[in-house]
């Protein structure tokens, strides 16, 4: 065999072996979203006690290696928190929450959306 068809062989070894390593990455890896939380409130009300804002939405996210936390220790917390301030509200109803899992090799990402109507509470 030539050098230049040792060279080939070389290079298509080469391919082969990042095309093997690419689709192991691929099926190592992957994403999943899933409803979490479902509530009336945020917290405990009296009908009439209170004034509806409109829609607030709040996000959070987290990282986690060997599925130890390493940042977003409390992300439905944070979300919630996330959704009043912007908002300016003082709770939430007719809450729901989405988490979205993402999983690479040792590392997983996540991030948690909270939804629900913002309202403010009114002294009586």
């Amino acid at each position: 065999m030539t050098a230049l068809g040792e060279s080939n062989q070389t290079v298509r070894r080469s391919v082969v072996k990042r095309m093997l390593a690419l689709a192991l990455a691929a099926l190592v890896s992957g994403c999943i979203t899933s409803p979490v939380t479902l509530a009336p409130s945020t917290t405990p009300l009296v009908p009439g006690s209170y004034r509806v804002l409109g829609e607030a939405r709040g996000e959070a996210f987290g990282v986690s290696v060997l599925g130890i936390p390493v940042s977003g220790f409390r992300q439905a917390g944070a979300a919630r928190d996330d959704a009043l301030a912007s908002a300016k509200a003082d709770a939430l109803i007719n809450v729901a929450g989405d988490l979205t899992t993402l999983h690479l090799f040792i590392v997983t990402l996540t991030w948690t959306t909270v939804e629900g109507q913002a309202i403010k509470l009114e002294a009586k």
